[in-house]
Order: structure tokens, then C-alpha cells, then sequence
């Protein structure tokens, strides 16, 4: 793309006079990028199903780090994912828990073209601006600080972004507690096996099981595990108590083939 920039001339007039940036066009460039990933950001917080607490969404990253920051975006089968930790609980528990977040495919495939086409033209337009400022390095989160003014992604900003589009779609802001609440209330209402099944089987085994560890996922059929990974996926448990996981020798502690596919029915249930 920025060859493009470069060699068609209708776009190089519009960038560059006589061989220097037009840096009033670069900037408004710039403001529709964090236009893009202002929606970007409702986009995926409204539509991952349980929405993810907002410092965990705006620390996914696109790639490793040289901090040991691992990237936590991938495609599995075709959907895109996004990948958190869930620490609550961790200091009684001595576990991390991996939570997946499976995205419809429509938002999926804007965060595929945004990471493969749009991010690596931006940082190189980037390099124009920073010739007016000191030179900031190149961040690895999908959410960066604004190229501009450096202002940084918060749960704040993600608040206000929410309540806009939400009073422009809804005629009534919601705030990101209210729209947590809700999204949860509509899974344990309308998406959780006992609401889908006339045997309501996910409310019985929990009844009959009494005082049982209800995390103890190892133990948890398919039915009840749907609900259970809503849970997860929400940033809360169905108790304080974990377990150990069985996994591959080739994954990460705290996640296994099987949850995986279990977050990805969790998830796709939402679509």
C-alpha cells in the first residue's frame, strides 16, 4: 500500500508535493484510523459473547514482545480469536486460567484485513509524523495510543465510545457495567443448556451435585460445560475452587484442546 502511495499519481498528489508528506492529509488520515478502531474496539467487546473485562481487550496484542509479551490473536478453523487470562482467584488458587473469545466472522475478517493490510501501512506512515516528535516505539497491541496525540486506550475511553453508539443505534447510552449485566443476563436467560433443553439437565446437575466443586471441569458434561465457559468467559466462576487441568505436552498451562473447543461453542452460540 504504500508503494501505491508512492507510484499511482492520483494518490501521490494527494500525499506528497514536490516529494515532501502533506502532513495535514497524513493527520486526517490518522483521525479516520482511530475512528476505525474506536468502532473496532465496540465491535468486538459487544460481539466475543461474555464481554471481556476492559483492561484484558485492550491488552490483546498482534505480536510478541522483547518483554516477554506473547501475542494473543490467532485464527483457529477459520474464526478468529482472541485469547485473556483470567488471574481472579489466582493467589488462593495458584492457577491461570485461558479464556477464549471466539469473534463472528464478519469482525473477524476486519481484524484480519486491519492486521494484514491497514497496521503495516499505518506504522509506516507513522514515520512521517514522527519527524515532528520525538520517536515513539512501535506498539504491539491492537490497540495502540493514538498516533497523534499519544493518547492511550482506557476503560474510560471504551465507556464513552460504547454509550455513543449505543445512544445512536439504541436512543438510550449504555455504559460498560449496564451492557456487561445485560450480556450476561441474556447467556444465563437464553443461552445456557437448561434454557435449550426441555430435560433442563444444566440446572439439575448442579442441584444433585449439592456442595461439589461446580469448576471442577474435568468432571462437567458437555451441557454443563457450555455454561460453565460463559462463566469463564464473563471473568467470574461458578465457584472459588479450580482444579488441575489435563493438557498436551505442546500447550499452554491452563487450557486444552477441549476447553478450547468448548470457548469456541460458547462463543459461536453468540453469533
Amino acid at each position: 500500500m504504500h508503494r501505491r502511495l508512492r507510484q499511482e499519481a492520483r494518490l501521490a498528489k494527494e500525499f506528497f508535493q514536490h516529494g515532501a508528506p502533506r502532513m495535514a492529509k497524513i493527520d486526517s488520515y490518522m483521525r479516520r484510523v482511530v475512528a476505525f478502531r474506536r468502532k473496532l474496539s465496540v465491535a468486538v467487546h459487544i460481539c466475543d459473547k461474555q464481554p471481556a473485562r476492559t483492561p484484558k481487550l485492550l491488552s490483546i496484542r498482534h505480536k510478541n514482545t522483547h518483554s516477554e509479551g506473547h501475542r494473543n490473536v490467532f485464527i483457529e478453523d477459520g474464526i478468529m480469536a482472541m485469547v485473556t487470562s483470567y488471574h481472579k482467584g489466582f493467589y488462593a488458587s495458584n492457577d491461570v486460567k485461558i479464556i477464549h473469545r471466539y469473534l463472528p466472522r464478519d469482525i473477524g475478517e476486519l481484524v484480519v484485513w486491519y492486521l494484514w493490510l491497514m497496521l503495516p501501512f499505518v506504522e509506516q506512515i507513522e514515520l512521517y509524523q514522527d519527524h515532528r516528535r520525538e520517536k515513539m516505539p512501535r506498539a504491539a497491541y491492537i490497540w495502540p495510543p493514538d498516533p497523534d496525540t499519544q493518547r492511550a486506550w482506557s476503560s474510560e475511553r471504551l465507556r464513552d465510545d460504547l454509550k455513543h453508539k449505543t445512544g445512536r443505534a439504541l436512543e438510550r447510552p449504555i455504559n460498560l457495567v449496564a451492557y456487561r449485566d445485560i450480556a450476561i443476563s441474556i447467556s444465563q436467560r437464553y443461552m445456557r443448556p437448561s434454557n435449550r433443553f426441555p430435560s433442563n439437565a444444566h440446572q439439575d446437575d448442579r442441584t444433585a451435585e449439592g456442595q461439589k466443586d461446580a469448576d471442577e471441569e474435568g468432571d462437567m458434561g458437555i451441557k454443563k460445560w457450555a455454561g460453565h465457559a460463559a462463566d469463564l468467559q464473563a471473568a467470574h466462576s461458578s465457584h472459588m475452587a479450580d482444579m488441575i487441568y489435563e493438557r498436551e505436552i505442546t500447550e499452554q498451562p491452563g487450557t486444552t484442546a477441549h476447553r478450547r473447543q468448548l470457548f469456541r461453542l460458547s462463543s459461536t452460540d453468540w453469533h
